[in-house]
């Protein structure tokens, strides 16, 4: 059997925190392996941006974050893990990582990062669920 690979959506918020605790407590359980995903979306960056006009700026440093606080975690942890910073809309684009990956299933916070872009966009964890041809596992708010 292949090893199980989960793909985890990380923004930073309590509830990707969440779901990446949970993802890692499944691949020690399982000897599967991570990949963390973060989506890159400029609005949701606004508040960031006060004059900045600097979006690869702006996505090198969501790409540190990934890599070194959000990812904490799974590296205390010991588990196999990588890393991808992509483009696009996110409940898209964290499943076309796991077609790519060819992912066992989806991890992901029920609510990311700012009540303002869920109302703009809608829910990413809905939009996942809807059209992942995969498990998805939605880590609900604490």
């Amino acid at each position: 059997m292949n090893q199980p690979c989960l793909v985890v959506g990380m923004d930073g918020s309590a509830n990707a925190d969440r779901a990446l605790a949970l993802a890692i407590d499944l691949a020690l359980r399982t000897d599967g392996r991570l990949v963390l995903v973060h989506v890159f979306e400029p609005l949701a960056h606004l508040e960031q941006m006060a004059g900045v006009h600097d979006f690869a700026a702006l996505a090198e440093s969501a790409r540190a974050l990934l890599a070194e606080e959000w990812s904490e975690p799974a590296r205390r942890a010991g588990i196999e893990h990588e890393l991808r910073l992509v483009h696009g809309s996110p409940a898209e684009a964290l499943l076309d990582v796991a077609d790519a990956v060819d992912a066992s299933f989806v991890v992901l916070g029920a609510r990311g990062r700012g009540r303002l872009e869920g109302l703009l966009l809608g829910s990413t964890s809905s939009k996942a669920v809807q059209a992942s041809r995969r498990p998805v596992i939605v880590v609900p708010p604490a």
